[in-house]
């Protein structure tokens, strides 16, 4: 049996969910080339313990990875899928084929722009990407858990936003200000001991948000140019 690594090239992933994503083969390295907003693909079925494959997405687009029918990433719930930004890779091993744990990302030279439409689960890992929301319905973006003291996150509003985003801090809290404009100048809007920041409707190009992580908590600051541009629970 070669003892070289098996490649699957020049995918095209596939579908909106797992029962429709593109199957991969059993190889350890998969390169997707082509991922539109919202496709992805699964994990290959029945990979024997101590497998290990590396998914590359060189598509124009975040790409969601799935375990196979009944697998499970790292803590997520059952059947449950992780985002890959554009131009990055993550690895992937498994214990027992259902299981599946992630070992690490490579970013792109100096910071990634990663664009994001659509509710997602970031990774630790992805920490020093700035993330461009171009939204065309309300969406929820998950924070991993605190204890990577110093990573943070970037969200800017890439064109003006027709509905809500929000950020969700589900295992730690929130504390900082937000700016928001009004007609008599700038006011505060403070994020204290909160979960949840959402970027209000309408809100315009430029808007952002910096996150970053404390250890046990997240510190943020943020403008938004619009009045009541951020609100918080």
């Amino acid at each position: 049996m070669s003892s070289f690594p098996l490649v699957q090239d020049s995918i095209s992933a596939a579908g909106s969910n797992q029962a429709t994503a593109l199957a991969l083969k059993l190889v350890n390295y998969a390169r997707i080339t082509t991922c539109t907003s919202g496709q992805g693909v699964m994990l290959p079925a029945n990979a024997p313990p101590a497998w290990a494959i590396t998914v590359n997405n060189q598509g124009a687009s975040g790409l969601t990875v799935y375990p196979q029918v009944g697998g499970t990433l790292n803590t997520l719930a059952q059947n449950a899928g992780i985002l890959i930004p554009p131009n990055q890779s993550l690895d992937f091993k498994t214990p027992d084929g259902y299981l599946w744990y992630t070992t690490s990302i490579n970013q792109s030279t100096g910071k990634n722009m990663v664009s994001l439409g659509a509710t997602a689960t970031i990774l630790p890992s992805q920490a020093g990407s700035v993330w461009r929301l171009d939204q065309s319905a309300a969406f929820t973006i998950t924070l991993p858990s605190v204890g990577v003291t110093g990573a943070q996150y970037d969200f800017w509003i890439e064109t003006s936003a027709a509905n809500a985003i929000t950020i969700s801090a589900p295992t730690a809290v929130f504390n900082g200000t937000l700016s928001i404009d009004i007609a008599a100048g700038s006011v505060a809007v403070l994020a204290s001991n909160h979960t949840n920041i959402v970027f209000s409707a309408s809100n315009l190009k430029g808007s952002h948000l910096k996150v970053i992580d404390m250890g046990t908590w997240y510190g943020v600051e943020g403008h938004s140019k619009i009045v009541s541009g951020f609100t918080v629970s």
